[in-house]
């Protein structure tokens, strides 16, 4: 009775999908720390209940769930859950999609060249509006590199994938193109439309990455 009324106060403020999804969740994460893992959702449970009776407050709220996550994901790479929950993800199994998706990448062994390149990526867009437009004029291209990159990532955009793993594969597949591009091409050219071209196509990539996880947050 209290895991449920747990599960309708999580439903309620949309932090889970629904009964299957989190069934779903708890049966293929948790094999050997269910007994654990229940007892921090309980301790969650009465927490949020006692926060209730004090008039809660949704921003404690949140601090508290993402800090219960820490805990049940303390088997990963601490910066790759900062990384998920910082694209904006609070559905509990989408994060535990992502990070079972996002952990293995960044604990492989060439991870540390790929960091290079989609660290220099999010440096380049730090200082862009990623609620804008974004516009890319194809017209404006200069170089092959452009073309390439922007094709290449046009599949991607374009393309249905089952699943986060799929995806993530797809967009760190983008790492040669990306390379020849920040090798080739000047993204600072004097004729601002150019300019603003390539900063919103690499823009582009950067929220490809940031639908999963912010890749600026993962350290390694």
């Amino acid at each position: 009775l209290q895991f449920s009324c747990f599960c309708i106060l999580l439903l309620k403020y949309k932090l889970l999908p629904n009964f299957p999804q989190l069934y779903l969740f708890l049966r293929k994460f948790f094999h050997s720390g269910f007994v654990e893992t229940l007892l921090l959702i309980l301790d969650f449970e009465v927490s949020i209940f006692q926060m209730t009776n004090k008039n809660l407050d949704l921003k404690v709220l949140n601090e508290f769930f993402i800090e219960r996550l820490y805990k049940i994901f303390d088997s990963v790479n601490p910066t790759v859950l900062k990384a998920v929950i910082s694209s904006g993800e609070r559905n509990i199994y989408k994060i535990y999609q992502k990070v079972e998706a996002l952990n293995p990448f960044v604990e492989s062994d060439n991870f540390k060249d790929y960091s290079a390149t989609f660290k220099r990526v999010a440096n380049i867009v730090k200082d862009i509006e990623m609620n804008s437009s974004l516009n890319i004029e194809e017209t404006l291209f200069e170089q092959d590199e452009e073309r390439d990159l922007y094709n290449s990532f046009k599949k991607i955009k374009t393309s249905n994938f089952v699943t986060f793993d799929e995806e993530l594969e797809a967009l760190f597949s983008l790492k040669p193109q990306l390379d020849s591009f920040f090798e080739k091409v000047f993204v600072n050219h004097e004729d601002e439309k150019i300019k603003t071209n390539r900063k919103n196509l690499i823009a582009q990539v950067y929220l490809g990455f940031r639908n999963i996880a912010d890749i600026k947050e993962i350290t390694i």
